[in-house]
């Protein structure tokens, strides 16, 4: 480069230093519409996870006391994002659709493990963790990739009604706590920084959120044969927020970067309608349930389907009783009858009937002392 080149490049630097400035005062700042954005961004966010985090299955079986089960699920949460809500930004965002990067729903995966243990009086006590890992590069939109993970740590206490010819009405109490972040990147072609000046954009943006859920549902199930279908409601109260953040880099070193960050507080209540059905084979049950939110915002537009394993195998205490009867053949309970006693059979894994037991053998009304722990298999 010749110095007279050189020489007027260094000129044209020092002008634009001292008339950006001027520039960019007269046009709006970016920073104030990424902070609206973000305040958008967190407040459906936190909607969808006060939702998500409300969520504890239980398969609609009852577990004998001390007995340990396990069950295994994938879900998938579908949240909408209300675009009707996005905040109106400066002409400069519109012409490079700015609305079009963020998406109007987003799926959040679950893949949960849940154990349940039976107590004494027809109550268990379960335990519960969900993993949700999203891949980098996975497309939200066509302009804008993603990653995320969250994860799920959740207990749980049930108490079992009625029940053998009648429906089995399950009562449980829910605490579940959701912590996780997503990641989002995106890029924008020729934005104007300030009248005349373009440059090309690299966004990228976070969401850190933190929610804890406390709640209750209601689940009426009844067997038959080896169906088991169900449904019920769900309220829980959810707490805690979610944070978003915003950097816009310039690909030019004259336009300083444009920032944007917000908090916001999930629904306080959240009301869910449980339906769905469980299938009974000898050694595992295959459910599939699906919730339906009906309180709170975008109530009959948020759900989530789920599709598990149950009974995969029990082990604990190999002399619980379970109560005979055609509708009660799958669901563990207390005795109720005292013209039949159960036998439990440990070299087939078979609980057999005695209808007619002789006089030698005593009647019992409930369950028996508690064995030493053993690795069983049920039907």
């Amino acid at each position: 480069m010749a110095p007279r080149q050189r020489g007027a490049t260094v000129l044209l630097a020092l002008l634009l230093s001292f008339l950006a400035p001027n520039l960019f005062a007269q046009a709006p700042p970016l920073s104030y519409d990424y902070q609206r954005i973000m305040e958008w961004l967190s407040k459906e966010t936190a909607n969808g996870l006060a939702f998500n985090a409300g969520s504890t299955f239980d398969p609609p079986n009852e577990i004998a006391p001390f007995l340990i089960q396990p069950d295994f699920s994938l879900g998938i949460g579908f949240v909408p994002f209300r675009k009707e809500r996005f905040p109106d930004v400066q002409q400069s965002l519109k012409d490079v659709n700015v609305q079009n990067n963020f998406p109007s729903s987003i799926l959040f995966p679950n893949l949960s493990a849940h154990v349940r243990m039976g107590l004494p009086d027809r109550w268990d006590v379960s335990v519960r963790f969900a993993d949700m890992t999203i891949p980098k590069g996975y497309k939200l939109t066509p302009g804008t990739k993603g990653d995320g993970q969250s994860n799920t740590l959740g207990v749980s206490v049930r108490k079992h009604f009625l029940g053998g010819d009648d429906p089995l009405l399950s009562v449980s109490l829910n605490l579940n706590h959701v912590f996780g972040h997503f990641n989002l990147q995106s890029s924008f072609k020729d934005l104007q920084y300030a009248p005349g000046f373009f440059a090309d954009t690299d966004n990228k943006a976070r969401l850190d959120w933190n929610v804890t859920s406390i709640g209750s549902n209601f689940v009426v199930s009844q067997n038959y044969d080896s169906w088991t279908p169900f449904a019920g409601l769900g309220l829980n109260a959810a707490s805690g927020s979610v944070s978003a953040s915003l950097a816009s880099t310039s690909a030019t070193p004259f336009f300083s970067p444009a920032y944007g960050s917000a908090s916001s507080k999930p629904d306080t209540v959240n009301g869910r309608f449980i339906f769905g059905a469980q299938k009974d084979w000898e050694r595992c049950g295959l459910f599939l349930n699906g919730e339906i939110k009906t309180i709170g915002s975008e109530s009959f537009k948020t759900f989530i389907v789920s599709i598990g394993l149950a009974r995969p195998f029990s082990f604990g205490v190999g002399s619980s009783e379970r109560e005979a009867g055609p509708r009660r053949e799958r669901r563990l309970a207390w005795p109720e009858r005292s013209d039949s006693t159960d036998r439990y059979d440990r070299s087939s894994g078979y609980r057999e009937q005695l209808r007619d037991a002789p006089a030698s053998i005593p009647v019992r009304s409930e369950p028996s002392r508690p064995q030493p722990l053993e690795l069983i298999f049920i039907q």
